[in-house]
């Protein structure tokens, strides 16, 4: 985050818990569930042990919650969501033009591991 005056993901993801129903207009938009919330902070206090940074905190119209990062060579995003209710599954996808693989692993994956989501957010960081 080159932009120190952004809110810490602490925050932000306390933020979204605050959005109604129908908060993406048309009456789309669930509340943010309360254990993607907490799936989604333990995520991040993970994440920025491993000395990373989210870039981006998205809410999704099903009350889960993305994190995301762009590099120049990739997008990579992690989704949290209920699936089915009342529990909640987490994504891993890799956008980067080619392949979605860091060594034999595949990173179009459900329930990554911390190390694999820090090793991908690794990767493409150091371009």
């Amino acid at each position: 985050m080159s932009d120190t005056r952004r809110k810490p993901v602490s925050e932000r993801l306390a933020q979204l818990m605050t959005l109604q129903p129908g908060w993406a207009g048309d009456e789309a938009g669930e509340p943010i569930s309360s254990d993607c919330y907490h799936e989604a902070l333990r995520l991040v206090e993970q994440i920025e042990r491993g000395a990373l940074v989210v870039q981006r905190v998205m809410p999704r119209t099903n009350g889960g919650i993305n994190l995301e990062w762009d590099f120049p060579e990739a997008e990579v995003e992690v989704v949290i969501e209920l699936d089915p209710a009342p529990d909640f599954s987490i994504y891993m996808s890799v956008y980067d033009g080619s392949t979605a693989e860091v060594g034999d692993e595949d990173l179009n994956v459900w329930e990554p591991s911390i190390d694999l989501v820090l090793n991908t957010i690794r990767k493409f960081s150091y371009f």
